[in-house]
């Protein structure tokens, strides 16, 4: 009886194999291994611009409309000259600047994947002013080091101005691969690096009864590192998507500050002087768009255009080192109300609007 059991389940192990083995020969590639052309579906189809020309290059163009914050820009504090003080702090007035980017793409045959470039240029200036009434208020500015001049007994403030100047140029440099993930969304993940320039320019400017000192700030600085992100389109209807890019940077920044501060009964004559050693940080950054998109071929499919328009929001952190140099030379930062600010993080976001053409 035991043998009749024992070659009973060898019969049906062999059944089993003998049914496992001829789905394993349908399969018509490698599994886990690169792909060529066994099976289509093997991996996602590309989901690129393909035109009928011989170069398959992109060209794009955007227009940016965007409004930039960063925090510790305090021009001055104020406060009613009464028990208990309550200070209010008069900020930089961040207002929406025009810029631009530019890139050129290309597409080749080596696995669907796409090579792409682009410049981004955003350069804008922003200030603001307050006056104080000396009979009542206290006006305490915030990029002055007025205790150093043995004045900040004597001296009232009653008008404050800050100008804040912001020049970003950046480059990337990104490899991307679209692909179908289902029959009307393609996913475009991407690696790159990406690098350039940010600089930042901040002088705060008083009058009091000695005259119109005022304080100048200089931050220069150069980053590079690497980028890597996912690009979401989701096809409505024919022609129209909507579209969702999201990325991330890692950067090797290396900052230049240097500051200056003029007398105050002599607005021509320097103060103070200093200029930092150069110093390298590790600074991260984010980026991501949502929007609409409209393409379409033409001229039998020789060429490609598409318009989009979204909304971006951008933030590059550790960027305002010049309020850290003001806060190791100024020691009454508590009591005047405002924020630390060291190493605060700048934000741009606005609106995009961007034309390509494939050919």
């Amino acid at each position: 009886m035991k043998k009749i059991g024992f070659f009973f389940g060898i019969f049906c192990f062999a059944s089993l194999l003998g049914q496992i083995e001829p789905s394993r020969a349908t399969v018509g590639y490698d599994q886990g291994y690169s792909v060529e052309n066994q099976l289509v579906a093997g991996y996602n189809a590309p989901g690129r611009i393909h035109v009928k020309g011989n170069f398959d290059v992109n060209l794009s163009g955007s227009f940016l409309y965007l409004i930039p914050r960063e925090g510790g820009l305090e021009i001055a504090s104020k406060y009613v000259s009464a028990i208990p003080f309550h200070p209010t702090c008069l900020d930089v007035d961040f207002d929406w600047k025009a810029g631009f980017k530019v890139g050129m793409g290309w597409s080749f045959g080596h696995d669907d994947w796409n090579l792409r470039a682009d410049y981004f240029r955003y350069h804008g200036t922003h200030k603001n002013q307050t006056d104080a009434d000396i009979s009542s208020e206290t006006l305490v500015p915030s990029w002055l080091n007025y205790a150093n001049q043995q004045t900040s007994n004597t001296s009232i403030f009653s008008h404050a101005t800050g100008i804040w100047q912001l020049k970003m140029d950046l480059l990337d440099l990104e490899l991307s691969r679209p692909f179908y993930v289902g029959k009307s969304l393609i996913f475009s993940p991407f690696v790159g690096i990406e690098g350039g320039w940010i600089s930042q320019f901040f002088e705060g400017k008083y009058l009091d009864p000695y005259g119109i000192p005022r304080s100048i700030h200089h931050q220069s600085s150069w980053l590079i590192g690497p980028s890597v992100g996912l690009n979401f389109q989701w096809i409505i209807i024919q022609g129209f998507s909507f579209f969702t890019n999201v990325l991330g940077s890692f950067f090797y920044q290396q900052f230049d500050n240097s500051m200056k501060e003029y007398l105050f009964t002599e607005p021509g004559n320097i103060y103070m002087s200093m200029h930092l050693p150069k110093k390298g940080y590790c600074t991260p950054q984010g980026d991501i768009t949502i929007g609409f998109q409209y393409g379409s071929y033409f001229c039998e499919k020789k060429y490609h255009g598409d318009i989009s328009i979204g909304y971006e929001f951008m933030i590059f952190g550790s960027q305002n080192h010049m309020r850290a140099l003001q806060n190791n030379l100024t020691s009454t930062m508590a009591l005047q109300g405002l924020s630390d600010g060291n190493f605060a993080s700048l934000t741009l976001q606005g609106l995009i609007l961007t034309a390509k053409f494939d050919f």
